[in-house]
């Protein structure tokens, strides 16, 4: 994984965006799990 954010780093800064929008999306899609399941168990 970390040879793979070497090699987008390398290649410019379009790939930079690419890296922290995938990073992004990675933390949004844990915190919007962990949001589900917490409203799961208020209802139980």
């Amino acid at each position: 994984m970390l040879e793979l954010a070497k090699e987008i780093v390398s290649s410019g800064p379009s790939g930079v965006i690419a890296l922290l929008a995938f990073a992004a999306f990675g933390v949004a899609w844990k915190a919007l799990s962990v949001l589900e399941s917490a409203k799961k168990k208020d209802k139980e």
